[in-house]
């Protein structure tokens, strides 16, 4: 991963986390009040919350770098090098561009969620608010992968882009380190921007992930050429070469223990 890279993940996720406080604000304070509006959330029960996010961040992220490595290897066998990184790149440009024509007024279907997941969710989100503070801080941030939620699996394809299980959670946890400032601060300053800047944040947001998604294909396709053997360097090789010849013939057997007789 370039610092380049790094950086796009964490400006696009910083820029999009107002979206996140509109999802995922009740969450939030779910977690960390259970749902008593009079309750002050302690930030240890914040620190449980997006404990739990960022252990499933990370986790999807080292997954998805496995789907990434083994397409890689797929279309290395056709000749064509990098197919994470076109993949995801290209996925986050379209899922960009589509999200920049509904708000045009584009009629475009979306992927309907399955019931039985959904009932699957609520049902682990009832047994989380039936949990000890702590408990349920960190279940509800466990839970979190679990929303239907289309920004984060973008930032998921970013990781499936690394093609390494061990770069993917980089990823997640920059995307996650983005998102960490607004969602602290729900309830106060995120929705204050959120409102100034609420019409304004699904464009932001769309066009965060169309110039994520070029930089995705742009850096990762981006492969130094090899640099030419000059003369020098060839001699340099064949002097080495030759000397180390001329040492291993110069090494006297009674110099070695392995080689002496037994007494």
């Amino acid at each position: 991963m370039t610092m380049g890279l790094v950086l796009t993940i964490f400006v696009a996720s910083l820029t999009g986390s107002l979206h996140c406080a509109g999802m995922c604000g009740a969450f939030v304070l779910l977690a960390i009040t259970g749902g008593d509006p009079k309750a002050k959330g302690a930030l240890s029960l914040h620190a449980g919350y997006h404990g739990g996010r960022l252990v499933t961040y990370m986790t999807l992220g080292a997954i998805a770098g496995l789907i990434g490595a083994g397409l890689d290897i797929g279309g290395s066998f056709v000749g064509f090098q990098r197919t994470a990184a076109v993949a995801a790149g290209g996925a986050m440009i379209i899922f960009g561009v589509v999200a920049l024509l509904r708000l045009k007024g584009v009629r475009i279907p979306k992927a309907p969620v399955p019931r039985r997941w959904t009932r699957f969710v609520e049902k682990a989100h009832a047994f989380a608010m039936r949990q000890r503070p702590m408990t349920r801080a960190l279940l509800i941030g466990l839970l979190t992968t679990l929303l239907p939620c289309g920004w984060l699996y973008m930032f998921v394809i970013v990781a499936a882009s690394t093609a390494s299980p061990l770069e993917g959670p980089v990823v997640m946890a920059v995307f996650w380190l983005g998102t960490v400032p607004v969602l602290v601060t729900v309830g106060g300053l995120a929705r204050r921007l959120a409102g100034r800047l609420g019409r304004h944040v699904p464009a932001l947001t769309s066009l965060a992930i169309i110039f994520a998604g070029i930089v995705t294909v742009g850096q990762r396709l981006v492969i130094p050429a090899p640099e030419p053997l000059s003369a020098t360097t060839i001699n340099a090789s064949h002097a080495s070469a030759e000397d180390l010849v001329e040492q291993v013939e110069s090494i006297d057997q009674s110099e070695l223990p392995c080689c002496h007789a037994p007494h």
